[in-house]
């Protein structure tokens, strides 16, 4: 899953700090619309999706930092049913 979590930083790179609370769900977005990460994802996942898409939220949830505060079920992004609202602790 290295390069799983190498297209996550890649992602993140073009959000400016501090990051929104519905970054993970902006990560998905930016997958989404950007034809060569969606193929990337597609690829990764191999059909397991399941297992793809939490490990790309703790990824997000890992190189950012941030701490889960919550859940959303109403994403923004297609390809997930939920993510993690995600917050810095001392806020």
């Amino acid at each position: 899953m290295d390069e799983l979590k190498e297209m996550v930083e890649l992602i993140l790179r073009r959000f400016r700090r501090p990051y929104p609370q519905d970054i993970t769900d902006q990560v998905f977005l930016t997958i989404e619309r950007d034809e060569n990460l969606l193929r990337i994802y597609h690829y990764l996942a191999d059909g397991d999706y399941g297992t793809t898409n939490p490990m790309i939220g703790k990824y997000v949830e890992e190189i950012t930092g941030l701490h889960v505060k919550g859940r959303c079920h109403n994403p923004n992004s297609s390809l997930i049913k939920s993510y993690s609202i995600l917050s810095d602790r001392s806020v």
